[in-house]
C-alpha cells in the first residue's frame, strides 16, 4: 500500500513537470530540455525523489567538485552522487503534491541550466559514448540510459545487472514484527471500540514492507510467508482481545480466559456471532487492503523479466 501511494505521487509529480511515467516498474523518464533524464522514488525508504543523468563533457566524467556548484544554489536538492558518468541528484519531497511538484520542476531547470552552461552531453551509461543515439530502455525492471549498441549487448547478456538477494530468514523476521504491531493494534482498537479497518490495514502494510525491510526484496515467497503470518496474526489478535474482556469481566488472569474462548464459543456463553463476525471482518478487511500491494509487485515481477526502449 505504501508503494502504491509512493508510486502514485511519482506519477502525479512525473506528468506535473513534463515527463512520463511507467506504471509497471513506477518510474518517470523523459526528455527535459534537452537531457535524458529518469526519476524514481528513493530507494533508500525516505521520501524524496531520485534524478539520474548519464553525462559527459568534453569526453570525460565531470567531477564531483564541478557538480556541488548547482547543489548549493537550490535548496530543493539534498544531496547528489557521481559514480562514472552516472549522476544522481537527491530531490526533497514535501506533503502538497502540487508544491513538490513546484520544487522538482524548479530543481530540474537550475540543474539543466548548469549542465548546458557547462558544456555537459547526454551519454551512454555503459560505454560513455556521447556521439551516439541515447535511449531510455528498460532493462529488465531497471531503467537505464544506453546507446542502442550496449543495450543490444546488455539485453543478450542480462546478468550485467546485478540482481539484490533475497534473504528469507531476515524477511520472516521483518514479517513477524511487523505483524505483531498489526496484532497490537486489533487488540487496542478492538479495546477501544474503535473502526476495526485501521486494524487490517495496519496489519497488511506492516507485515508486507517488515519482509521487505529486512529480507531486502518481497518475492512471490516472501508473500506467501507473510499472508501466512497475517492469517495466524489476525487469528491471535482477535482471540486476544475478547481474552483481555473476558479477564477483566471474569476477574480470572489473561492466560486462563485466552485457553478458555473454544470451550465459551461451544457452550454459547459468549457471543459467537460477534466473535466470528469480527474475525472474517479482520480477515476480508486485510486482505482487501493489501491484495493491490501484493498485485503491483507481482506485476512488477514479471514486467523485470522484459527489456525494451522507453523513450
Amino acid at each position: 500500500m505504501i508503494s502504491l501511494r509512493k508510486g502514485k505521487r511519482l506519477e502525479q509529480v512525473a506528468n506535473m513537470v513534463g515527463l512520463s511515467f511507467d506504471d509497471r516498474i513506477k518510474v518517470a523518464y523523459g526528455m527535459y530540455n534537452g537531457y535524458k533524464v529518469v526519476l524514481k522514488n528513493s530507494s533508500e525508504g525516505h521520501r524524496n525523489y531520485e534524478l539520474f543523468f548519464s553525462l559527459r563533457k568534453d569526453g570525460a566524467d565531470l567531477t564531483q567538485k564541478e557538480l556541488s556548484e548547482v547543489v548549493k544554489k537550490n535548496k530543493s536538492i539534498k544531496a547528489f552522487t557521481v559514480r562514472g558518468n552516472i549522476i544522481c541528484y537527491d530531490i526533497k519531497d514535501i506533503y502538497n503534491i502540487q508544491k513538490s511538484a513546484e520544487r522538482m520542476k524548479d530543481a530540474l531547470d537550475d540543474i539543466v541550466e548548469f549542465l548546458r552552461v557547462n558544456g555537459c552531453r547526454n551519454s551512454c551509461l555503459s560505454c560513455g559514448c556521447e556521439n551516439a543515439v541515447i535511449n531510455i530502455y528498460n532493462l529488465e525492471g531497471n531503467p537505464s540510459i544506453l546507446c542502442e549498441t550496449c543495450f543490444n549487448r546488455m539485453y543478450a547478456n542480462p546478468c550485467d545487472e546485478v540482481e539484490v538477494n533475497e534473504n528469507v530468514v531476515a524477511g520472516i523476521v521483518g514479517a513477524f514484527l511487523g505483524s505483531l504491531v498489526g496484532l497490537a493494534c486489533i487488540v487496542l482498537f478492538g479495546r477501544l471500540n474503535y473502526i476495526i479497518v485501521l486494524s487490517g490495514v495496519i496489519m497488511s502494510v506492516c507485515t508486507l514492507k517488515g519482509y521487505e525491510w529486512l529480507g531486502k526484496k518481497l518475492s512471490g515467497k516472501g508473500m506467501i510467508i507473510s499472508i501466512v503470518l497475517m492469517i495466524i496474526m489476525i487469528y491471535l489478535g482477535n482471540r486476544l482481545e475478547i481474552a483481555l474482556k473476558l479477564a477483566y469481566s471474569l476477574k480470572v488472569d489473561i492466560f486462563t480466559s485466552f485457553r478458555a474462548i473454544p470451550y465459551l464459543a461451544r457452550m454459547e456463553l459468549i457471543d459467537t456471532a460477534a466473535y466470528y463476525g469480527n474475525l472474517v471482518l479482520l480477515y476480508l478487511l486485510t486482505f482487501i487492503v493489501s491484495s493491490p500491494f501484493i498485485k503491483d509487485r507481482w506485476k512488477a515481477k514479471e514486467f523485470s523479466k522484459d527489456s525494451h526502449k522507453l523513450f
